[in-house]
């Protein structure tokens, strides 16, 4: 998932009016479409100036709202009993980010609170892998949660049409011979230790990958 769109848009030096100053700054609200649809909702963090003999070259560069909760410390304060909907409304509210739920976990984290220092996103992070959830950003700039595939796409992707172009590497890099998954359940009084680490143990294997490529994944939610 990704929680931030980004753009990068060059144009000519000479702007409508023949004002030689840019009237776009740093900082400065922004929405980006393509065509009649809006895609970004964001705010213009850099104006690249590029030139030489001949020619002058500005762009803008921009990330969705949502950046803030990338770059920027979360507010230390601890939540108890809140699901993970009103956890993430909490940390985004100080940043003017919306946040809508679209399919997350109802049920009530234990607890959370964000580590000192530790951004927005790193802290949601944690609280998605236990909840088995996802977030990523809209084209309004509000952060989004839900579960992976919940949602499908109705249009077709159709080769010089709605799909331009393509570049893929089709790597093997971080494909393995076997996977094995482990993880363990809160204990009580009666029910600890051994039991309660192997309480997750499952492993399946890629009969693509022929060399000896084992890989471990250690669970981060509660079994």
């Amino acid at each position: 998932d990704r929680i931030a769109r980004d753009f990068n848009v060059s144009i000519t030096r000479q702007w409508p009016g023949g004002e030689d100053v840019p009237p776009v700054k740093n900082g400065d609200a922004v929405e980006v479409l393509i065509g009649d649809d809006l895609v970004i909702t964001g705010w213009v963090e850099a104006l690249p100036l590029r030139y030489d003999a001949q020619t002058i070259m500005t762009g803008i560069v921009g990330r969705s709202k949502t950046a803030d909760l990338i770059d920027c410390s979360a507010s230390p304060a601890q939540h108890n009993g809140k699901n993970l909907f009103l956890i993430a409304s909490a940390l985004a509210r100080p940043f003017g980010v919306n946040v809508v739920d679209a399919g997350a976990p109802a049920a009530a984290v234990i607890e959370a609170q964000p580590e000192h220092g530790e951004t927005v996103v790193d802290c949601l992070n944690r609280l998605l892998g236990q909840a088995q959830a996802l977030a990523y950003d809209d084209e309004r700039g509000r952060l989004v949660l839900g579960r992976p595939g919940s949602m499908k796409a109705a249009t077709a992707l159709v080769l010089g049409e709605n799909i331009l172009s393509c570049d893929t590497e089709r790597s093997v890099r971080e494909r393995f011979s076997s996977y094995l998954v482990t993880g363990q359940r809160p204990g009580t009084d009666d029910d600890f230790g051994e039991a309660t680490i192997a309480a997750i143990r499952q492993s399946t294997g890629d009969a693509g990958v022929t060399r000896y490529r084992p890989h471990t994944i250690q669970q981060s939610g509660t079994a």
